[in-house]
C-alpha cells in the first residue's frame, strides 16, 4: 500500500530518477516530445511504499488571475495545475490522484490528514491542502498564489 505525503530533500534522488524514466517513456514514444528530469522548487507530494522507496511525485503550480483579467469569467481566481509528474504504476497514479482530490487519503471533513496536516477551510486537507497552501505562500512574491 502507497502513502502520500510532502517531498523531503531526501527524496530527490528518487524523484529525478522516476522523472527520468517518465521522460525516456514519451521519448521512446514520440521523440519530438521531451520532458523535464528536474523535480523543479517548491513543495510536492510524493507517494512512497512502506519501506520508504519513492514510486510517484506531482508538484503544484499555482495560478492567479489578476484582477482585471478576463479568465476571472470563466475560470476561478486561483487554480493550480499538477507539474512534475511521474508514477511507477498505477498504484502511485491512484494513491496522488485521491490525495489532490482530498478523498481516500484520511482527509474526510474533520480530520487531520497523512502528515497531520488539518483541514482547510474547504474541508480537504492532507498533503495535498499543505502543499497547496505552500506553494501559494511561496509563489506570492513573485505574484501568484495557490488555490
Amino acid at each position: 500500500m502507497l502513502t502520500v505525503r510532502e517531498r523531503r530533500p531526501g527524496d530527490e534522488a528518487a524523484v529525478a530518477a522516476l522523472l527520468a524514466a517518465t521522460a525516456d517513456r514519451v521519448a521512446a514514444a514520440e521523440p519530438r516530445i521531451r520532458l523535464g528530469r528536474d523535480p523543479g522548487p517548491g513543495p510536492a507530494l510524493v507517494a512512497v511504499a512502506a519501506d520508504g522507496s519513492v514510486h510517484g511525485h506531482v508538484r503544484p503550480e499555482p495560478h492567479e488571475a489578476a484582477a482585471g483579467d478576463s479568465e476571472r469569467m470563466y475560470l476561478p481566481d486561483r487554480s493550480a495545475s499538477w507539474t512534475a509528474t511521474a508514477v511507477s504504476g498505477p498504484d502511485a497514479a491512484v494513491a496522488l490522484a485521491a490525495a489532490i482530490r482530498g478523498t481516500g487519503t484520511g482527509t474526510e471533513p474533520g480530520r487531520a490528514g497523512p502528515g497531520g496536516a488539518k483541514p482547510d477551510r474547504t474541508g480537504v486537507g492532507g498533503p495535498a491542502a499543505a502543499v497547496s497552501r505552500a506553494a501559494g505562500a511561496g509563489a506570492a512574491g513573485a505574484g501568484a498564489a495557490g488555490a
